[in-house]
């Protein structure tokens, strides 16, 4: 058996990361943070736009489980008189199935809870900008490195949101 020898020629490799000398920190400038103030403004203005929709949600899907609550309670209980009249009877139970369904077709808590969550996301990117950039410019994270984060995490809250 013949031995081969295999030579690799390759550039050395340190472990540690060694940054371009070429390249410059962006730093902060008055057009960058009144572009974090606008996303900050949007961000609360969609958290308030998402707390209404989400009461509004809570609102309805309250109004259709409330009578399918209590219409069958109050039948029960006075079943005796009604059991002469069973087209009042079914009738009141056909509209408590149709209130059921309409509450169950539209899923009201559901879109009620998501709406209550991007609320919260988005009042919590407001809150961080604003950290920011209360901070004085020489203590902040470096504007291109906190531009991109906060331009992925608000396209991401815009994209993945609930339709208001």
């Amino acid at each position: 058996m013949e031995e081969i020898k295999l030579i690799i020629d390759s550039p050395k490799q340190s472990s540690l990361s060694v940054d371009d000398p070429n390249r410059r920190e962006v730093l902060w400038e008055t057009r960058l943070e009144d572009l974090c103030k606008k996303w900050k403004e949007d961000s609360l203005s969609r958290s308030a736009e998402h707390d209404k929709k989400a009461r509004e949600m809570k609102r309805k899907g309250t109004y259709l489980s409330i009578p399918s609550i209590v219409i069958p309670l109050i039948l029960s209980g006075i079943s005796n008189i009604t059991s002469d009249l069973p087209l009042v009877n079914s009738s009141l139970m056909a509209f408590v199935s149709i209130l059921t369904g309409v509450n169950v077709f539209f899923n009201f808590p559901k879109k009620q809870q998501q709406h209550f969550e991007y609320s919260a996301k988005f009042f919590k990117l407001s809150i961080d900008v604003e950290k920011e950039m209360s901070k004085r410019k020489k203590n902040r994270i470096a504007a291109d490195v906190y531009l991109e984060k906060i331009s992925n995490d608000y396209n991401n809250l815009t994209f993945n949101a609930p339709p208001l």
